[in-house]
């Protein structure tokens, strides 16, 4: 927070000076009470909570307090007078202050369509329809370009879409499948293992004469499945007398049912142990998983998924179940699988994917570092902080001016996706809403008034926007060899001032040369620098001060004072005084 009061001893050189509110200032002339001062004053948190304290409109004191800043809706000119009426009560009439203070500006509106978009998730069955192992591994994989699937799926997902709709499909990718995982599915000759272990190991009498089905577990090489009819762990009935495969006597069938459940896996762990003897909990840091496949018979055929892991490598190896039996494709992997998104819009007959946006991966978040541990910015992770490294990535040969929009994940309370737009000037920087500005606040001798207008000096960069504007609509023949003067009004860049010797300007246009400044500005630099001008804000006339320099023979400095009669977009500014020699 800086503050510096400048007191002024004389009244009558600000009363003197060209002062747009001229009519207040007149007032305030006929006061004797109050101390006048001259301050200004750059805002800082405390005085933005201050402020938002002395408000009575909720939305607008939670806004600037949150913000730290001012807005088109909740503007500077109506929050800020009663805040100086509290930290200055001694200051009265000719009173006048300068206030610095942020500026909310809002984001461009296009941005909208990024921001919280329709969500599309790429589901199983979506992978399943792609068969092989996008199937198994649910994911894209190496080459597989998710654009020639994805507008398919968004077709029949959103029947009733309108052109322009957009949505971000989200989904699953890998660059290859490099794990030392296993993928099997139980053939007849790993039943026919089974059943030989069963004959050999438990009891041969479970075992057809054929030598390809037993009960025990319920194994059969020549139908390739495992029976789960609890009838068929009936090895006799005399009389009423029935003889059971071991451990089934005296249960209910429910509790044969499970007991069938759970020796079908003891048979696939004797498998698993008989097939990879050597099998380790981890290779290359990896943990390897058996995703087994095997079908059932129980009066109508299933088929079921389980996965195993080696916990303990041995004599024979140990192997417990970390998911299933599911009828559901269930199969784990290691493999890197990066979260990815695209974003894609519907031209009235087909999605098509969005070009010049970039949905930010897993992969870029973890490659950021502290990001990638939510996968998330927040207000301690800025987005702004790390985005434009990526950006320097993607876009080695950008160049100033170059705009790109990034879509990413923020924390704020919840998780919400944020479009973001991203331009590269000698870097690439986020887009900031927020500006500094300063208006000037004058005491009329009952309370702060906010003094709208705009003053500057003429620098050379405003003297060209009037040469050019002349060679380009009146008659390039004014314009000088170097393409800085014009003969037209006068105004020259090179040398930064309006040049009113006769024969500077063309007298067979305008009267003097005074005639001729008032158009240069009035009608080419403040239309031209000023497009969006207003005519008054908050009930307030709005006018421009601008300060030029001459030469006549000798240098000469002056000043005119314009109103806006017409706002932007083409405003108009109409001559209210001046020139006036500062």
């Amino acid at each position: 927070m800086k503050k510096a009061i400048y007191y002024i001893m004389a009244i009558s050189l600000i009363l003197a000076s060209c002062d747009p509110m001229a009519e207040i200032y007149d007032e305030m002339e006929k006061g004797e009470t109050g101390f006048a001062s001259e301050f200004t004053y750059d805002l800082g948190p405390d005085d933005y909570a201050a402020i938002a304290d002395l408000t009575s409109n909720g939305d607008a004191a939670d806004f600037i307090e949150d913000n730290e800043a001012f807005s088109d809706e909740y503007p500077a000119s109506v929050y800020l007078p009663a805040y100086l009426e509290e930290m200055y009560p001694a200051l009265g009439e000719t009173s006048v202050g300068k206030v610095s203070y942020n500026f909310f500006s809002g984001y461009p509106e296009y941005l909208d369509d990024y921001t919280e978009p329709e969500k599309y998730y790429v589901s199983d069955d979506d992978y399943g329809s792609m068969g092989g192992d996008n199937e198994l591994f649910k994911t894209f994989i190496g080459d597989d370009k998710p654009e020639d699937f994805i507008p398919d799926w968004l077709a029949a997902e959103y029947p009733n879409a309108v052109e322009d709709d957009i949505a971000l499909a989200l989904y699953e990718y890998a660059e290859e499948i490099n794990d030392p995982s296993v993928v099997y599915a139980i053939q007849s000759s790993d039943l026919q293992l089974i059943v030989d272990h069963v004959d050999a190991d438990i009891n041969s009498d479970y075992v057809n004469s054929y030598g390809t089905g037993e009960v025990y577990y319920g194994a059969d090489a020549y139908y390739g499945n495992f029976d789960a009819r609890v009838s068929n762990r009936i090895m006799d009935i005399v009389g009423t007398d029935t003889t059971w495969v071991e451990g089934f006597d005296g249960l209910t069938n429910t509790e044969r049912e499970a007991l069938i459940d759970v020796r079908l896996q003891e048979a696939i762990v004797y498998w698993l142990e008989e097939t990879y003897p050597d099998a380790q909990p981890h290779i290359d840091g990896q943990t390897v998983y058996y995703n087994i496949q095997y079908d059932t018979y129980d009066g109508s055929g299933h088929t079921y998924y389980v996965v195993y892991e080696c916990t303990a490598s041995g004599s024979p190896a140990t192997f417990e179940l970390v998911d299933g039996p599911s009828e559901d494709v269930t199969v784990y992997s290691t493999t890197v699988k990066v979260d990815k998104g695209d974003y894609y819009q519907f031209d009235g007959s087909v999605w098509e994917k969005m070009e010049g946006v970039y949905y930010l991966s897993s992969q870029d978040y973890d490659d950021m570092g502290a990001p990638g541990k939510y996968n998330n910015f927040s207000s301690s992770e800025k987005p702004g902080d790390y985005v434009p490294a990526l950006l320097d990535e993607m876009y080695p040969y950008a160049q100033n001016g170059d705009k790109t929009v990034v879509a990413y994940k923020y924390y704020s309370g919840s998780t919400n996706v944020e479009g973001m737009e991203f331009q590269y000037d000698n870097g690439w920087k986020i887009f900031d809403p927020y500006m500094a500005k300063q208006d000037q606040f004058i005491h009329n001798g009952t309370t702060w008034v906010f003094d709208p207008t705009v003053m500057f000096t003429m620098a050379a960069s405003d003297y060209q926007i009037i040469v050019d504007y002349v060679g380009n609509n009146v008659d390039d023949s004014y314009v000088d060899t170097y393409g800085t003067f014009e003969s037209y009004s006068g105004a020259g860049s090179y040398y930064v001032n309006f040049d009113i010797r006769s024969g500077s300007y063309d007298d067979t246009v305008f009267d003097s040369w005074e005639d001729a400044v008032e158009w240069a500005i009035g009608e080419v630099l403040l239309p031209s620098k000023y497009p969006d001008a207003v005519t008054e804000v908050s009930g307030i006339p709005v006018y421009y001060v601008v300060s030029f320099a001459t030469y006549s023979g000798v240098d000469g400095n002056y000043s005119m004072k314009f109103q806006v009669t017409k706002a932007g977009p083409d405003p108009e500014f109409t001559l209210v005084d001046g020139p006036t020699a500062n």
